[in-house]
């Protein structure tokens, strides 16, 4: 790219250090947040403190061009004036569309010459000439008379394109501003992407709870809380014979379908699914502030109901054999992370976790979906004692409780 100091020599430092001030401000907003908004939005108020005022930015936050996600491929962003950010998510998938080139996924996009044939901008008239681009001619029809679609060049040498759009004519040395800008803007989304792709695979993978803190610090080897929780074993039921029947590859989809049935029952009620293990979970409901002991026990009950029920109806749909067993107790826990020097492990470890794997496995023994311990059902009144058990690691015979079937 043209060296940008040479190209607009008459920009003042300091404008250029409001600039930067700018855009750390909406980089500090998009960490608190969890999502890339803000960078479009600074780059608008950016370019308006330069005299380029734009009415629409977009950024296509894909993986082709360094955006990393778990679950999502692609991100959308658009920012229109006098209008919301705007988001678009599209999940990770085995499509020929998600897996094509980078020449194939842009072809009848304006952003093809930037990142094909290495061109800094492609600017487009768009009164002028009937466009191509199918993009063009809509923000055409929407009133749009110019655009330029920039090159931002990262760290990791991917080429990341973002487009500028206004009701006007840009000034005629927009394109002069703009390579000015570009190191600013590149250098402040690649420190977006590393600093989302951080925080979206600690979410995803430890959970929305604790992930934040493992990455604030909060936890290091060693490092344990002891804390008053509520958890949850969970349990596919016959999946050593859905595999048999299913196969490997067969039951990898079926596990997911099963969990992305109990996921948001668990986000919905308050707690955590805190690890996967095979076609078992291990949830948790933290008590705090605010959640007491009665509110944790509801909502473990209301998780279980509704995502029994799911699931029934999601074996109905796909005509198989589908079911779950929960086990669930609160207590006592020790919160944090175990493991060797190279790898750690974060997870919760006591007896209340003992005792709840112990109920999940009692599920069979009295018929039903679930079985809780006393201490949940001394706070609600949506249980019934279903009879006392002998269990391993525990002396006494332990009373167990299930749902009321009214």
């Amino acid at each position: 790219m043209t060296d940008p100091m040479t190209a607009v020599p008459s920009i003042p430092t300091h404008r250029l250090k409001q600039a930067g001030a700018t855009l750390r401000d909406c980089l500090d907003k998009s960490r608190t947040l969890g999502c890339l908004g803000p960078f479009v939005f600074g780059v608008a108020q950016v370019l308006e403190s330069f005299g380029i005022k734009a009415d629409r930015v977009n950024l296509p936050a894909s993986r082709l061009f360094g955006f990393r996600h778990p679950i999502y491929s692609f991100a959308n962003l658009t920012w229109i004036r006098d209008s919301e950010v705007q988001l678009q998510y599209w999940p990770h998938s085995d499509s020929p569309q998600d897996k094509a080139s980078v020449p194939d996924s842009l072809r009848g996009s304006p952003y093809y010459p930037l990142v094909v044939d290495h061109c800094d901008f492609a600017r487009f008239d768009l009164e002028a000439i009937q466009h191509e681009f199918k993009r063009l001619k809509q923000l055409t029809e929407d009133g749009y008379k110019d655009y330029i679609a920039m090159a931002l060049s990262l760290p990791n040498k991917t080429i990341q394109p973002m487009s500028i759009a206004c009701r006007s004519r840009f000034p005629e040395v927009v394109e002069d501003v703009l390579t000015v800008l570009e190191p600013l803007f590149s250098s402040t989304l690649d420190a977006l992407y590393q600093g989302s792709a951080a925080a979206h695979l600690a979410q995803s993978y430890i959970g929305r709870i604790t992930g934040p803190k493992v990455l604030a610090g909060e936890f290091v080897r060693g490092n344990t809380q002891k804390i008053e929780a509520g958890i949850l074993f969970c349990d596919i039921r016959g999946f050593t014979a859905l595999t048999e029947k299913l196969g490997a590859e067969g039951i990898v989809p079926i596990v997911n379908s099963v969990f992305d049935v109990i996921g948001p029952s668990v986000q919905k009620f308050g707690g955590e699914i805190l690890k996967f293990i095979g076609d078992a979970m291990l949830i948790i409901f933290p008590i705090d502030k605010d959640h007491n002991s009665q509110n944790v026990s509801e909502s473990m009950v209301g998780t279980v109901q509704e995502s029994v029920s799911g699931v029934a109806e999601l074996g109905e749909n796909l005509k198989l054999p589908l079911g779950i067993g929960f086990g669930g107790h609160v207590g006592e826990v020790l919160y944090g992370n175990i493991g060797t020097e190279q790898r750690l492990d974060f997870t919760v470890m006591g007896p209340a976790v003992n005792l709840a794997s112990r109920l999940e496995s009692l599920c069979k023994t009295f018929g039903a979906s679930a079985v809780f311990s006393e201490s949940i059902a001394n706070h609600t009144s949506q249980l019934i004692q279903l009879g006392e058990e002998k269990v391993k690691g525990i002396e006494e015979p332990i009373t167990a409780w299930g749902i009321r079937r009214d």
